[in-house]
């Protein structure tokens, strides 16, 4: 599904590529290509027009400007964020004032308050780097076990979110095989993996 792999490499870029020694390194810039692919894909890549900068590091994904210009279809959506809105007044100890509310509801907003959310937690899942010797590399390995343990009962919740920003994405939940990508929409064709631990081996 074309809205999964765009949240997974987005994660991934923001939460390893882009904060890691010098942000535009060989594996960022494959996966910058990688992003504009597929959200070409789906219609929610910006036009030329737009600001440069604002399109290289997807800031305008991350706000959910793209609903200014989507062609989301309603009457797939709808249900779905009725749904989940519904849920969330549930859990909520403001349900009366929610539900007061809930049908005032911004598909913009809600996507940018749950991807800078998911944004939080998947940086919780890049190991501490080992750099001390003694007990500062033992401290580094308990925190990581610990990290591990914490994040073991967001699972479910993570899948939950995920869901519902992926139907904001793509409300369709287009599936396109590798070929068409790269025939019709520019998709790199070389290999992430192999690039980056060429990088690595580099020493960056």
């Amino acid at each position: 599904m074309i809205a999964k792999e765009i949240l997974e490499k987005y994660l991934e870029y923001v939460c390893f590529w882009n904060a890691s020694k010098g942000a535009k390194n060989p594996p960022s810039k494959i996966l910058e290509r990688q992003l504009s692919s597929l959200m070409k894909a789906v219609d929610i890549f910006p036009n030329e027009d737009t600001n440069e900068e604002h399109n290289t590091f997807f800031y305008f994904f991350e706000y959910g400007d793209f609903f200014d210009k989507n062609t989301h279809t309603d009457d797939i959506l709808t249900p779905k964020m009725k749904a989940f809105v519904d849920a969330c007044i549930q859990q909520s100890e403001h349900a009366r004032r929610l539900e007061a509310r809930k049908n005032t509801i911004e598909y913009r907003q809600v996507f940018n308050t749950l991807l800078s959310f998911r944004i939080k937690i998947e940086m919780l899942y890049i190991p501490e780097g080992i750099q001390y010797e003694g007990f500062g590399s033992f401290a580094k390995h308990f925190c990581n076990h610990q990290k591990g343990n914490i994040l073991i009962p967001l699972k479910k919740t993570l899948e939950e979110i995920d869901e519902i920003l992926c139907i904001l994405i793509d409300p369709t939940q287009k599936n396109i095989d590798k070929e068409t990508l790269i025939s019709e929409y520019e998709y790199p064709t070389e290999d992430l993996k192999s690039v980056a631990n060429d990088w690595f081996s580099d020493g960056f």
